[in-house]
């Protein structure tokens, strides 16, 4: 239904990664079931500049909370 399964750095274990948009919202949501962690950014803008800054944001937020076993 929409969702990938996709290996991040710097966390060996794969996600579930879902996102998207209705054009005035942006959302991406992650799971990691093996590890018990999930993360959840949204914006309230939707343009190629939130999906950047999103993107740069995510990134920041798995090298610093998730596991890295």
């Amino acid at each position: 239904m929409g969702s990938a399964i996709l290996t991040l750095p710097p966390s060996p274990p794969p996600f579930i990664v879902h996102g998207g948009s209705n054009q005035k919202n942006l959302t991406k949501i992650l799971l990691q079931p093996e590890t018990d962690f999930a993360l959840v950014i949204l914006t309230n803008i939707s343009n190629a500049r939130a999906e950047d800054g999103l993107n740069a944001l995510l990134q920041e937020l798995l090298a610093t909370y998730a596991p890295a076993r």
